[in-house]
């Protein structure tokens, strides 16, 4: 298995299963149970999905013993969302767009097409900052944003 290094100094595997915004809790218990067995050892959730609580099923059903488990969740994210009233999408892409990243949102709902255009209205103070350098791994899923190569825009 493939880890890359956090900035805390632990590591963490590369590739893992995320069940965000999977709501059929029965479809997700299962999801997570076959991609233990396929041999994840990563498990990506998130609070707002509420299924968390079926993911540690999946996981005692599994009998993979915790300590070969990594489980991650974006309770931060959520916490600067509540803090911000704005929705997790809204918070990410304000994010993304701190880091000088140009962002491509994608919805086919027009609630959402505007949400995702209103992310210049609030900011992070140096407690949500914080809690963002405190995870970030320093690359993207496909390729590294900071690499000069892929620095093709540059917002200012």
């Amino acid at each position: 298995m493939e880890y890359v290094t956090l900035n805390n100094g632990e590591q963490i595997l590369v590739q893992g299963f995320g069940v965000d915004q999977i709501t059929d809790l029965e479809v997700c218990e299962k999801s997570v149970l076959h991609a233990l067995h396929t041999g994840y050892r990563l498990i990506d959730t998130a609070a707002a999905s509420r299924n968390e609580g079926v993911v540690g099923h999946a996981i005692r059903k599994s009998g993979i013993p915790s300590e070969e488990l990594f489980i991650t969740t974006k309770f931060w994210i959520q916490d600067a969302s509540r803090k911000h009233q704005k929705t997790v999408g809204q918070v990410i892409l304000h994010w993304l767009i701190l880091h000088q990243m140009a962002v491509i949102s994608k919805s086919i709902h027009p609630e959402r097409i505007e949400e995702n255009f209103r992310v210049f209205d609030f900011a992070f103070n140096e407690e949500d900052m914080e809690a963002t350098r405190a995870m970030d791994i320093y690359h993207g899923m496909f390729r590294d944003h900071r690499n000069p190569e892929f620095s093709t825009l540059k917002l200012t």
